[in-house]
């Protein structure tokens, strides 16, 4: 009798087909990475349904940096209703200010239903956050065969193109097939004109 491996079902977060991208969102930091002048950090958040990422450069692991870079974030992906991450310090914090600005607004009630709700995984468990660890040794293994090859250090501008055009072509990457046979990637999704990648040139001085 063939032996079967036992699989797990699926995460919820996985089955969220009937919502928008980054409704369920898992996020983490990267790096540092020694640039000029300095250190800057990746972070990073990605879609558990799509598997979209979207890749923003700090120069710091504080609160306030954080909360401009998810301002940043929502922005232009739009508000997630639910963010998982590990329990880092700047995260849980974040957690507080967050709710501390929707405590304070007098529209709260307007925005009841659009609030974020943030889960942390349990300390000491790295497993819970795999999805996110993988696409971190992807954009590791990126930067190091590209602007920071040989160990040069790059300008933070160089960096945050470096790591938009990283995050360009990681959600251009098949996730299924349709009918036709065509490979459906997260780019798609997230914008589904979306054509061939027109990359210029990547300039700096070393």
């Amino acid at each position: 009798i063939p032996v079967r491996v036992p699989v797990a079902p699926l995460h919820r977060s996985r089955l969220a087909c009937s919502k928008w991208s980054f409704f369920e969102t898992g996020m983490d930091y990267f790096g540092a990475i020694e640039i000029k002048g300095g250190k800057a950090w990746g972070l990073l958040f990605t879609c558990l349904t799509t598997r979209a990422i979207h890749l923003e450069t700090v120069r710091s692991m504080d609160t306030p940096t954080f909360l401009l870079a998810l301002s940043r974030f929502i922005s232009r992906r739009g508000k997630p209703k639910i963010i998982r991450s590990d329990a880092g310090r700047s995260f849980t914090k974040g957690d507080t200010e967050v709710k501390k600005m929707f405590d304070e607004a007098e529209v709260r009630r307007q925005y009841a239903e659009k609030k974020m709700e943030f889960i942390t995984n349990p300390p000491g468990s790295p497993h819970f956050g795999g999805l996110w660890e993988r696409w971190m040794g992807l954009i590791k293994s990126c930067l190091k065969t590209s602007v920071l090859a040989a160990g040069k250090k790059v300008s933070f501008e160089v960096l945050s193109t470096a790591l938009i055009r990283i995050e360009n072509t990681l959600n251009r990457r098949p996730i299924a097939f349709n009918d036709e046979g065509m490979a459906i990637c997260p780019a798609q999704l997230l914008n589904p004109l979306s054509a061939e990648s027109t990359h210029l040139p990547l300039e700096y001085s070393p």
